[in-house]
């Protein structure tokens, strides 16, 4: 279970890649792919989304009276992962999608990026 926000968000990244697919004239074996690409993101994200609402919970009903600094360095350290595996799916997903490009379509999804006009997920 994630957070109507999370999901909001996939749903952006994934219109993103997809009017990204549209911009680059993808064929259509690359807008399978494309596809693909969203849907392992979506599976990653949605797992850290899940870790990240458990750790919110966590934190929510931690007894303060017993709270020791080892409880709060290992919650941190979770949370930390947590953000660290999200960043990783970002940036594989990005880099998974500027391999299946061609060199013409490199060069406009690079030109892109340098204007502002494609997302960093």
């Amino acid at each position: 279970m994630f957070s109507v926000q999370g999901a909001v968000a996939q749903e952006d990244h994934a219109a993103a890649y997809q009017a990204l697919a549209a911009q680059l004239n993808l064929s259509e074996q690359q807008q399978q792919q494309v596809r693909q690409l969203i849907n392992a993101y979506a599976e990653k994200v949605g797992a850290l989304q899940q870790r990240t609402a458990e750790l919110r919970t966590e934190m929510q009903h931690v007894q303060l009276d017993t709270l020791k600094k080892s409880d709060i360095k290992r919650m941190s350290q979770s949370a930390g992962s947590v953000a660290a595996r999200h960043t990783g799916a970002v940036l594989q997903t990005q880099l998974d999608f500027y391999n299946l490009l061609n060199t013409s379509q490199k060069r406009e999804y690079l030109r892109l990026r340098k204007e502002g006009r494609v997302g960093g997920g």
